[in-house]
């Protein structure tokens, strides 16, 4: 199984994990507006996920080796109603986000198979 991750990135910021003012990631400002995107890179934070999962996944009674997230992707755009991967009453819209995210989709499954 692979994975595409949306994180929330004031909850990155808040956990250290990334953050910080648009061209000065040192700076002290926690004002949200003024939020860069995370620039920890993908895979660091991929990495990070990824050990997260297999910790929570082992600790799981009805765990199998073959049901495990294998790859995981993140993806620094919010999904989003205006968007149009996101309903109104904010459920996942599948098919708007495998056009939108195609390519990502393509890459992950690719390095599922590979």
């Amino acid at each position: 199984l692979g994975a595409l991750v949306f994180p929330d990135e004031e909850a990155l910021a808040a956990a250290g994990i990334c953050g910080g003012e648009e061209g000065n990631s040192s700076s002290s400002s926690s004002s949200s507006q003024s939020m860069a995107p995370c620039r920890s890179p993908s895979s660091e934070l991929e990495g990070l996920l990824y050990r997260e999962v297999c910790k929570y996944n082992s600790a799981r009674p009805d765990y199998h080796h073959e049901d495990h997230i294998a790859h995981i992707k993140v993806i620094h755009s919010p999904l989003s109603v205006e968007g149009g991967t996101l309903t109104r009453t904010m459920k996942l819209r599948r098919p708007a986000v495998k056009q939108v995210y195609h390519k990502q989709l393509d890459q992950l499954q690719s390095r599922l198979r590979g």
